[in-house]
């Protein structure tokens, strides 16, 4: 064993030719980018929505197949479309709930490694997955509030109004969660939001009952205005978090 040892002790490694170390890069990169581009941006959404449950998009059915039951049953009910409008903002978080599921499965351990080996950052998973939820959450906001103004004779653009500011609030409130708290956290958070922004809701319409000039003016606008900057604001918060912890961990 000992000239074995010394024999080691006595080896050293030759340094590598600096030279030949860039020219292995570069061939490297260049292989590595003749076998795999780099995806396009609607490539890469198409591939982002295979990795969507279909559960969520069964349940997203479901749900606005009940809403427009809920709708049509209070159109029939001559003089009611003054009822429509809590009860769809009342329903409008609920559709940020379906997608909660998703955002805790996407969020859970391991998905940061994922991520790297497949040479796709978090950021633009997140921004992909946010934009695809609101496409979808925003084709169905459109259809019920179709389906309500043609049903119950109510104002469209009042309609959209009382279903996107509690919808937007809704949107803020889940982005703050996800920088805040525990994935296994979120869906509890997120349900009692839900039921503090029905019961806004509900008092935003008994209060528009007794305006003379209606809500619009005086409760939607302003509910509108900060939901929305309240959205961006955190959207903006969200996707700088998670830019700056995929470069911390790249780099530890």
């Amino acid at each position: 064993m000992r000239p074995m040892k010394t024999v080691l002790a006595a080896y050293t490694v030759p340094s590598p030719d600096a030279q030949a170390v860039q020219i292995t890069t570069a061939c490297l990169r260049r292989a590595a980018a003749a076998h795999r581009p780099r995806l396009s941006d609607a490539e890469f959404l198409r591939r982002q929505l295979g990795f969507i449950s279909p559960r969520m998009w069964a349940l997203q059915a479901l749900f606005a197949a009940a809403l427009c039951g809920c709708v049509l049953d209070l159109a029939g009910q001559g003089g009611a479309h003054q009822s429509l409008y809590p009860v769809l903002g009342a329903a409008a978080p609920l559709l940020v709930l379906i997608n909660i599921s998703d955002w805790v499965r996407f969020y859970n351990g391991g998905m940061l490694e994922l991520e790297l080996a497949t040479r796709c950052s978090l950021p633009r998973v997140a921004a992909a997955r946010m934009l695809i939820f609101g496409v979808s959450d925003a084709a169905l906001l459109l259809a019920l509030c179709a389906v309500g103004a043609a049903a119950a004779r109510a104002g469209l653009l009042l309609l959209l109004a009382w279903m996107l500011a509690p919808f937007n609030a809704m949107c803020a409130v889940c982005l703050w969660l996800l920088r805040r708290v525990r994935p296994q956290q979120l869906t509890p958070g997120a349900v009692l939001a839900a039921a503090v922004l029905a019961g806004a809701t509900a008092a935003a319409d008994h209060l528009a009952r007794l305006q003379p000039g209606g809500a619009w003016p005086s409760i939607l606008l302003p509910a509108l205005a900060v939901s929305a900057l309240a959205l961006v604001w955190q959207g903006r918060a969200f996707l700088r978090q998670e830019r700056g912890a995929l470069l911390a961990d790249t780099v530890l």
